[in-house]
């Protein structure tokens, strides 16, 4: 479910003709990013194990494959899944009733074993019950179900191990039907070996079987080639595709249904790049990234809107950009040049990614979690992707950046308080190797709470420089000492600078503030099986473009504050200046741990700005709850902009006071048990005038009564942001409110949604505010994510809201203070390079 955005194109990587997937297999070429691992992921039917996860349990989101990274290559067969690792290993896992897993047993394995003697590979493909691989010297090899002579060694025994095909070499890629098998050779040729009766072999004949190699006859020139259950592809050098074997529901493309024992032209289709094959239907990917199918269609996997199988192809409605295809058994896959996937067709085992099984697609949706995928394949019901960790990339004239996510839940028991764990190696690192010197902004964001009163959860941002041990950056404190089952939208931020020429490798940590046994901590909330987004983000600048960054790590206290005056936290070190020498914006961050031990006051943070020494005057300011929780500290963020003009100097500076007067209360700043305690921040970054960052903000407060806890609502259409990008972008999205309620049980939900040119608004991420045990304390909570628009596309973000459970006679609120000016609820949408 992890998710990583802003991902490298995957472009010219998948070469042209490459066969991605079929559903009953056929190899998968991808593009590996330099010196990062790349891990499989899965999702779908896994009643064999055949997504990897070490379970048997059907997955309607991506999981990633049980250890196994630095994969080149993936392929799905029917119920069994195969990779190629980058030292030219095979490994296997899922159904194994016929020693497909290739590891000389018959038993199945919901976690990938390695094929028996199998080095140098290059190629894989997988078909119903058997699996085909190419090694270095251009000869193949075949294990598993043998009854057709799909094995290709002039028998019909079947081999839990592999074994060479007969009299075959020069080959350079394989694919597989349901129980056939091709290879390509260097010379353009094609062979096929195995099951017959519909010609699916090529050869001129109908019927039977071979168990070596035949010659497709009347094909040469071939670049590419594909399977289906009963037939058979090849895409040639002039861009052409052509088919071959069982054409019942017009899989050939040649404009009728009558099966084919020798290869003819799929109609009108030319400029392929790139063909895959389903069970009873095909595809073809075109030079200008539109995608095209044909075949059978009930359950709309030609993904042209309707459920009318063609015997020509039709095009794929709505998708463009596209790199690469694959073929599962009732539904197909799409690679888009930004690194997602899309899915279409049958969906009745969760194979197309969305989160929510049943039903059928037929136009393309969006697989969730999936950013930075490189290559893509389909099984019978389950699908496969490639993808690389997120990588920085190097930031032009604006900054960039990168993200990774992940919608699973997490647990973490009996943390002894020091020692930190990482929390998901696979899912949340982001790795950085910058070519100049550069400053990073490294963010991370989870909802924090447990089910067990008294301890608070530790959040934190380590970084490992070219392999040394990791170093703790910065960290933030949610409280779970006085609420139980109430989420913290924790948010920690730091700036870092790198070296040109290093490896750097960000990673995401937690533990309890204090021994813990018996104790368990949670990351992400909700019901599942997709929770709030847990996310790390790194946002690189541009060599010389620092943004202002001021930190301290001592602990503060305010006593008797009277609830009205500011004072300043420490002036010293928390404040930073800005001298623009042209018109800017000013984008500020204010991030620290809060907390009282006097129940019943609120902690307020804020941002003030003094123009050319003038008074201070309030930019932004957010409201952290102690009246119902002591002990517990809010990782509370704030986020304003300010407008500055050429020539000015602005110094910015953090301060605070309690709700109301407070006589005889003391509230705290930073967490922990010192003498270095969890740092409080202050960023400012200067950026040229103009629309950017696209910001809408409101100090009215909301209510929202009787929310079923489903439903989500909008808070007011006057926080929508609207962006018309003229060129394709990444962005940066924020959503930062005090969320709060009267009413003890109820937890409150804000989301970040987008609508693209019109259409159904699209959830991005979303945080839950801990209400369940605590009234009347607001928690400055904070959601991010990214997203990456379009040209010459109108996009919509929204905040919405709701209650994690359906709450008749409760109402939540949006917005902290006494009247008419409450804290800001702000949405920013910042566009990056």
């Amino acid at each position: 479910m992890s998710t990583w955005s802003w991902v490298r194109r995957v472009g010219a990587a998948v070469a042209a003709g490459c066969v991605l997937a079929s559903p009953v297999g056929g190899s998968a070429a991808t593009a590996s990013v330099a010196a990062v691992p790349s891990t499989p992921w899965a999702w779908g039917d896994n009643g064999f194990g055949q997504l990897g996860d070490g379970s048997t349990i059907q997955r309607n989101a991506p999981v990633p494959v049980g250890g196994l990274s630095g994969v080149t290559t993936i392929a799905g067969g029917g119920y069994h899944s195969l990779a190629v690792k980058s030292d030219g290993t095979v490994w296997a896992w899922g159904l194994n009733l016929y020693g497909e897993l290739g590891n000389g047993t018959t038993t199945n394995s919901s976690t990938p074993v390695p094929v028996s003697g199998l080095t140098g590979v290059t190629a894989i493909a997988a078909g119903f019950y058997h699996s085909l691989a190419v090694k270095s010297d251009s000869t193949v090899w075949a294990w598993g179900l043998n009854q057709n002579g799909q094995l290709g060694n002039g028998t019909t025994t079947s081999s839990s191990i592999p074994v060479p095909v007969s009299g075959l070499s020069g080959a350079i890629a394989v694919a597989s039907g349901q129980y056939h098998s091709l290879a390509l050779k260097s010379d353009g040729t094609v062979w096929a070996w195995g099951y017959n009766g519909f010609g699916q072999l090529g050869n001129g004949i109908t019927g039977g079987s071979s168990s070596t190699p035949v010659q497709v006859s009347g094909l040469s020139g071939a670049t590419g080639i594909a399977g289906g259950q009963d037939h058979s592809l090849a895409l040639k050098s002039d861009g052409t595709a052509w088919a071959w074997g069982y054409n019942f529901w017009g899989q050939l493309g040649n404009g009728t249904t009558t099966n084919s024992s020798t290869v003819v032209q799929v109609s009108g289709l030319g400029g392929v790049t790139a063909i895959a094959g389903g069970l009873a239907h095909s595809l073809a990917v075109k030079s200008d990234g539109t995608v095209w199918a044909w075949g059978y269609n009930i359950y709309g996997q030609l993904g042209n809107g309707t459920t009318t199988s063609s015997s020509t192809p039709v095009q794929v409605s709505g998708l463009s950009g596209v790199a690469a295809i694959a073929g599962g058994g009732q539904h197909s896959l799409a690679l888009k040049s930004d690194g997602t996937v899309r899915a279409w067709g049958r969906n009745i085992a969760g194979q197309l990614g969305t989160g929510t099984p049943g039903g059928i697609s037929s136009t393309p949706v969006a697989v969730i979690g999936l950013s930075g995928v490189t290559a893509i394949a389909g099984g019978a019901a389950h699908s496969l992707a490639l993808s690389s960790p997120p990588s920085c990339p190097a930031a032009g004239a604006t900054p960039a950046t990168e993200r990774a996510s992940s919608t699973n839940q997490y647990t973490l028991s009996n943390s002894d308080g020091a020692a930190w764990q990482e929390m998901d190696a696979a899912r949340l690192r982001v790795y950085c190797t910058p070519t100049a010197i550069q400053s990073v902004l490294v963010t991370a964001n989870a909802d924090l709470w447990t089910a067990n009163a008294g301890f608070n959860q530790d959040l934190g941002i380590f970084v490992s420089d070219n392999g040394s041990t990791d170093q703790l950056l910065a960290w933030k404190e949610s409280g779970g000492f006085a609420g139980t089952f109430s989420p913290n939208a924790a948010y920690v931020q730091t700036r870092y600078s790198m070296t040109n020429g290093h490896a750097y490798v960000f990673k995401l940590k937690w533990k309890t503030n204090k021994p813990a046994t018996g104790v368990t901590i949670v990351a992400a909330a909700g019901n599942g099986p997709v929770f709030s987004p847990t996310s790390l983000v790194a946002e690189t600048f541009p060599t010389g473009a620092v943004p202002n960054f001021a930190v301290s790590s001592t602990q503060y206290t305010l006593a008797s504050s009277d609830g009205v005056t500011w004072q300043n936290i420490d002036a010293a070190h928390l404040s930073t200046t800005l001298s623009p020498t042209a018109t800017a914006t000013a984008v500020l961050g204010g991030n620290v741990d809060l907390w009282t031990a006097n129940a019943g006051f609120n902690q307020d943070i804020g941002i003030f700005v003094s123009d050319n020494a003038g008074p201070d005057s309030l930019v932004a300011w957010k409201e952290s709850g102690g009246f119902a929780g002591t002990f517990s500290p809010n990782a509370a963020f704030v986020e304003g902009t300010y407008a500055m003009t050429a020539s000015h100097t602005y110094v910015f500076t953090l301060k605070w006071k309690t709700n109301k007067p407070a006589s005889g209360a003391t509230i705290v700043a930073a967490a922990g048990n010192g003498p270095v305690f969890s740092p409080t921040g202050l960023v400012a970054e200067s950026i040229a005038a103009g629309a950017n960052p696209y910001t809408a903000v409101s100090t009215n407060q909301y209510a929202l009564p009787n929310s079923d806890g489903v439903t989500w609502r909008t808070i007011d259409s006057a926080l929508n942001v609207t962006v018309a990008p003229g060129a394709g972008t990444n962005s940066i999205i924020d959503a930062n409110a005090d969320l709060w309620t009267a009413n003890a049980g109820y937890n409150q939900d804000i989301g970040i949604f987008v609508s693209d040119n019109g259409g159904l608004d699209v959830l991005l991420a979303w945080k839950e505010s801990g209400g369940f045990a605590g009234t009347f304390s607001p928690n400055a909570a904070f959601s991010q994510t990214t997203y990456q628009m379009t040209a010459a596309h109108t996009y919509v973000f929204k905040l919405k809201w709701k209650t994690n459970k359906n709450a008749p006679g409760a109402t939540i609120f949006a917005a902290a203070g006494h009247p008419p000016t409450f804290s800001p609820t702000r949405l920013t949408v910042d566009l990056m390079n």
